[in-house]
């Protein structure tokens, strides 16, 4: 959701929910040199975990497209699923997937497979 504020109106307070409990989160970017500040490509993973399975997961992902954005289709195939490798590929590959990339950025696409697979396999 957008935040709109008007002349002269001013964000006093932000509340930042406490994750439940077997949450387990990372935030994993490459970077073209470690002197810069930027990122080529990044992604947060958030995932709940009960019984070892999937039960919630949150992708965001950024230097991919023009803006920050969620990578919902592949949230759905972590949830209810054991974090497993071949699971790991196929949510890496279903993120490319959804992602139109620009014409002079397609060289982003294997990058992002590896920085998705990186950070969910850390969080196993």
């Amino acid at each position: 959701a957008g935040l709109s504020l008007d002349p002269g109106e001013i964000i006093a307070e932000v509340r930042i929910p406490v994750p439940p409990e077997d949450t387990r989160s990372t935030y994993v970017k490459f970077k073209e040199k470690p002197s810069f500040d930027f990122s080529l490509v990044g992604v947060a993973a958030a995932l709940t975990f009960q019984q070892n399975r999937v039960k919630q997961a949150s992708l965001a992902l950024s230097g991919v497209a023009p803006a920050p954005w969620r990578a919902a289709k592949a949230e759905k195939l972590l949830e209810g699923a054991g974090l497993t490798e071949p699971l790991v590929r196929k949510v890496a590959d279903q993120v490319v997937e959804d992602n139109l990339p620009l014409a002079d950025s397609r060289y982003k696409i294997p990058l992002t497979r590896a920085i998705v697979r990186r950070a969910l396999l850390s969080l196993a």
